[in-house]
């Protein structure tokens, strides 16, 4: 959800076959866009020894709370009011399973590209709605920025230097640090958000030379940005040029449609829910059901592309699993953390707007079994102490690359709808 922990921490030793040099964005077409532009996305699945698996849940959770913590410190500091979410992720969390940066989280991303610049510089990034900040790495970055695609400001015409710095830190020791840029960005060839703008790092953890994506784009909102400027989504929105997208997220073709919704991907109507508050892709959902019974019911909720699993309060995710048969608390592995046979055969659905979606058993599971016994794996729901059981929970891709997903910038509401199959 925050790029520092999002990046920094998490892939040390990944390599992905992402192309470094994407093929130039189109000039700019100045005709009517009759409908969106898909931007495809490819999904990378990242593994690692069974054994880091409880190391890696707990980077999961605690790089989504430690995101949310900044986007409502962020929050607080642009508006002048503290967030009605906040106060649910003050408290730290503390693990018993020692967290080191050679340890991998055990989750899946989607990447795409944009191009940043005149004449356009091409980059990798992951489409985060749980952030609100465009941030690459700069040529003024050292060997941990090797390989990467590198901002040069120099080399666009319509770059500018706002004579701003950045210098983040996060609990784990991970950091970065550059300077702020405003220019053009641009995505699909057609949209362009000009006088955007975007961080660009010239210091990095040195986990960042062996990944292979080079930054991230939030879609979140100015109200949440460490920068307090508006997202590219934002821009976009104020020029006129975009008031909705969509996401389907899935081990098939997955792709960020910009301009309305690809209705070819999902099947009877949108089901809409308005946000709740400002600043965060936040809405209330109906309940979350485990063989047809209702476990948990109405809670608020944060739905975010940037983060794999579902973190909710500790109660609600204990009745969760107390109706999953042979599934357990796991306090050897870390607070929060639960086993699940990984054959388990109960349906868990989540209901939004009074239509029920159910989750695949697959998207529930990470991505290793357990040190000690195959036949269990890590759940890919964490419990976290501080959330109170009204919420929010945190919903991340595992339950969102279950639907099409619409996020709707002009009127503040999230859809999901039934994927076709």
């Amino acid at each position: 959800m925050y790029f520092s922990a999002f990046i920094l921490a998490t892939f040390p030793f990944l390599t992905l076959a992402i192309p470094r040099h994407p093929s130039p964005s189109p000039s700019p077409s100045h005709a009517p866009l009759a409908s969106g532009v898909a931007i495809p996305l490819t999904k990378y699945s990242i593994s690692a020894k069974p054994a880091a698996n409880a190391s890696a849940l707990h980077k999961q959770k605690n790089r989504a709370i430690a995101g949310l913590r900044k986007s409502f410190a962020a929050y607080e500091r642009n508006t002048g009011e503290s967030h009605p979410f906040a106060e649910a992720f003050k408290r730290a969390t503390k693990s018993s399973v020692p967290l080191t940066g050679e340890q991998l989280d055990y989750e899946e991303y989607w990447f795409g590209n944009i191009y940043i610049g005149t004449k356009p510089q091409p980059f990798n990034v992951i489409f985060d709605t749980g952030n609100s900040e465009l941030i690459v790495p700069s040529i003024g970055c050292g060997a941990e920025c090797s390989g990467h695609n590198l901002y040069n400001p120099k080399a666009s015409s319509t770059s500018k230097d706002l004579s701003k710095t950045f210098n983040l830190k996060e609990s784990s020791g991970s950091k970065y640090s550059g300077s702020q840029y405003d220019d053009i960005v641009s995505i699909g060839g057609y949209f362009h958000a000009v006088h955007q703008n975007l961080g660009a790092t010239n210091e990095i953890s040195a986990e960042f030379e062996g990944v292979q994506f080079d930054g991230i784009m939030g879609m979140g909102f100015m109200e949440s940005s460490s920068f307090g400027t508006p997202s590219v989504i934002e821009t976009l929105f104020k020029q006129g040029d975009l008031n909705m997208f969509g996401f389907k997220l899935g081990s098939g073709s997955s792709e960020l449609y910009l301009g309305g919704l690809n209705k070819a991907l999902y099947v009877e109507d949108m089901v809409w829910l308005s946000l709740t508050g400002k600043g965060v892709w936040g809405a209330s959902f109906d309940g979350i059901s485990v063989d047809g019974y209702q476990v948990v019911g109405s809670s608020a909720a944060i739905f975010s592309t940037g983060i794999t699993p579902i973190i909710g309060p500790r109660a609600g995710v204990l009745r969760i699993f107390s109706s999953i048969r042979g599934s357990s608390p796991a306090p050897q592995y870390g607070d929060g953390i639960f086993l699940i046979p990984c054959k388990f055969k109960d349906t868990i659905s989540i209901t939004l707007g009074k239509k029920s979606f159910p989750i695949s058993s697959h998207t529930l599971l990470s991505t290793a079994v357990v040190p000690d016994d195959p036949n269990y794996c890590f759940a890919n729901i964490i419990a976290h102490s501080s959330i109170p059981d009204n919420g929010p929970w945190v919903i991340g891709d595992a339950v969102l690359q279950n639907m099409y997903t619409g996020w709707d910038i002009r009127n503040r509401r999230v859809g999901f709808a039934t994927l076709k199959s």
